[in-house]
């Protein structure tokens, strides 16, 4: 699993292969949760300068 951030004990991660809807899981000092990303725009988007 990809660590996206890490700040002493607090992890920011991703699973690859997880299901929808787009989210996160934290960990830190044995305690774990799972925030959802809301994505506003495609992405896409940013690259044509449709926003």
């Amino acid at each position: 699993m990809p660590i996206l951030y890490r700040y002493f004990e607090l992890l920011i991660l991703v699973y690859s292969n997880e299901h929808e809807p787009i989210h996160v899981h934290g960990r830190c000092q044995g305690a774990e949760s799972k925030a959802e990303l809301i994505v506003i725009f495609p992405i896409a988007d940013l690259y044509t300068g449709n926003l």
